[in-house]
């Protein structure tokens, strides 16, 4: 018989032991390795103050912007990463029946686009938030606020990023019913809640250039910023090891940030780029036909100029619109002039692009938008279409009653409330002149 030492089972458990714990150490590292080897890199896109542009107005040339482009554009741009597309906020302008429905088409845009969430800005603080499964509402520094959420937890190439919205302060100082927290602590509490664990922190910042700096300094908790509210887009900067970078002026440019790993990291590497919503881009289809909805609601819907936020051409006391056809008989020649000019047949070239049921284009091609005795809407003031007499000269029922009551409006200074920037980036008075000369030379 052999004998057995009394010592072989505690060897026997030792060497157990040992194997468990290299296996279980093998399996961690295969654990790390695997999840490294999941990472992938991915883009966050970004937007911010489209401020109702839907679609650039087309009145001149090269103008950029729009959701059609804007969705050609992160196409090409993404190629094969995952992505993330959110908006900074400031996507609607005014709080009107008519600015209401433009921002319910862009948030419609929005989604057909991708866009998985929307910070509140500014502008979308007063308006009723449309329902939406594919859309998160963001914001977490606002208070009291309906339909919202303070953070997101989103999964894009194996990583988990804790998304979080601030809005400016300052900017919301005298809204009514509206309570805003401190951005910087409202971002560190809400960090601080989580139960789960995540990867990296991004915050959606509606905030200007002094107050994105102030929060980039002030959070390095946080691993990017991107802002807006800064009327110029803002090139991709460190401060500390938060990458800071914002874009605005319409929804013109889109920030891709960009996410890159190298093996063995535990946190991606961040980079940032900004590009236009040029004029080159194609249009999506997809796009064209959420803005071919949105027209036909307009359509309509035939809004009055006092349903939308747009400035009105105003009115004195005493003194209305009183139409073109009421300068012809006094100013048979000068009206022949008119007839022949591009200011004439204004509201046809909107008839021709189907944005005559637009109130943003109708304040331009019409006679006294919502002025008294002006145009109000298709249904009631068809005779106050196109760029007439008044347009230029201002309402005149006071010279039509008497000829020694001058027009109340100098002409030259009436032509930037259409011929602006925006729309006319070429203008020059002289030049254009020339093209409907009447009258005495400068009036």
């Amino acid at each position: 018989m052999t004998l057995v030492p009394a010592y072989t089972p505690l060897i026997t458990t030792c060497c157990i032991a040992c194997l468990v714990m290299l296996c279980a150490v093998g399996c961690e590292r295969r654990s790390e390795s695997m999840q490294s080897a999941l990472k992938m890199p991915f883009s966050i896109f970004a937007t911010c103050d489209t401020q109702g542009w839907i679609e650039p107005c087309g009145c001149a040339s090269g103008q950029s912007g729009g959701l059609s482009r804007r969705a050609t554009l992160i196409d090409q741009l993404a190629k094969d990463d995952e992505r993330l597309l959110v908006s900074v906020g400031g996507a609607a302008f005014g709080d009107q029946p008519y600015d209401i429905e433009k921002f319910n088409a862009i948030v419609d845009g929005e989604v057909l686009m991708g866009y998985e969430i929307h910070n509140l800005g500014v502008s979308e603080v007063q308006l009723p938030l449309p329902e939406s499964r594919q859309l998160t509402f963001l914001s977490t520094n606002l208070e009291g606020v309906q339909g919202i959420k303070k953070s997101v937890s989103i999964d894009r190439g194996g990583w988990k990023i804790l998304v979080l919205g601030v809005v400016s302060q300052s900017a919301l100082a005298n809204a009514a019913g509206v309570r805003v927290a401190p951005p910087e602590r409202s971002i560190l509490n809400e960090i601080e809640s989580q139960t789960e664990s995540f990867d990296c922190v991004v915050v959606l910042a509606y905030m200007n250039q002094n107050e994105l700096a102030d929060l980039a300094a002030n959070v390095p908790e946080v691993d990017v910023i991107i802002g807006g509210k800064t009327q110029q887009s803002i090139s991709p900067i460190r401060s500390g090891q938060t990458l800071l970078t914002a874009v605005a002026n319409k929804g013109k440019f889109v920030a891709r940030v960009r996410a890159s790993v190298n093996d063995g990291d535990r946190t991606p590497t961040w980079n940032a780029d900004l590009h236009e919503v040029s004029s080159e881009l194609a249009e999506d289809q997809e796009q064209q036909s959420n803005l071919a909805a949105f027209r036909k609601r307009l359509s309509d819907l035939d809004f009055s100029a006092s349903q939308t936020s747009f400035d009105v051409f105003p009115a004195d006391e005493g003194n209305h619109y009183a139409g073109s056809d009421a300068c012809q008989t006094c100013h048979q020649q000068d009206t022949e002039t008119w007839e022949r000019s591009s200011h004439a047949h204004a509201w046809r070239t909107l008839v021709d692009v189907g944005a005559h049921v637009d109130s943003s284009c109708q304040r331009c091609h019409t006679v006294g938008f919502g002025g008294t005795g002006g145009f109000v809407n298709r249904k009631s003031s068809m005779d106050r279409i196109d760029v007439g007499c008044e347009s230029c000269h201002g309402p005149s029922s006071r010279h039509v009653a008497d000829e020694s009551v001058p027009t109340p409006w100098l002409a030259v200074d009436s032509c930037l409330s259409c011929h602006d920037h925006e729309n006319s980036p070429h203008f020059q008075y002289d030049h254009y002149w020339q093209q409907i000369e009447h009258g005495n030379g400068v009036e």
